[in-house]
């Protein structure tokens, strides 16, 4: 028995709006329709309950060094692990097209994609952090740095 007009409509409708959530956000967590100013509003929040640091990774589905990153901090939990204690994390959307413009007006320039801004719980920026000094020379990161990278902002008391 094949389902009435009406349920075949509510399940089209209901297959669509799935399928634009699914593609608002992309795999790696940078959401094109959420509001960055909104997101880091709740980091604040978070890493002040928390005693963290927030920290502002600009990129995109797009971004292969995104994919790397990602990859990276999924494949080393010697690496995450530190990496989620010490930062509360926003990964706020970048694109050419203008995407968050007034966002990243209020950041310093990126020198490329990822690109990190450390910033207290107050939203003070505290650095501007190309990634490219934590790549291995390869297609991925240097467990080294990274862990150097993420001691540096865990040794600082939180403001």
């Amino acid at each position: 028995m094949s389902p009435n007009p009406a349920h075949r409509s509510a399940i089209v409708a209901l297959l669509l709006l799935l399928s634009a959530a699914a593609h608002a956000q992309d795999r790696l967590g940078y959401d094109s329709a959420a509001d960055p100013f909104e997101q880091l509003e709740a980091a604040q929040a978070t890493a002040e309950r928390e005693a963290k640091r927030v920290l502002v990774i600009a990129g995109g589905e797009w971004c292969i060094w995104c994919h790397y990153l990602d990859a990276f901090l999924s494949r080393n939990a010697d690496v995450g692990g530190p990496f989620k204690e010490t930062f509360v994390v926003v990964k706020a959307y970048f694109a050419r097209e203008g995407d968050n413009e007034a966002f990243f007006a209020s950041l310093p320039r990126a020198a490329g994609y990822p690109h990190f801004w450390v910033l207290a719980a107050d939203g003070s920026l505290l650095a501007s952090q190309n990634t490219l000094p934590l790549e291995d020379g390869g297609k991925s990161y240097d467990k080294a740095r990274f862990l150097a990278f993420i001691d540096e902002w865990k040794a600082m008391k939180p403001l």
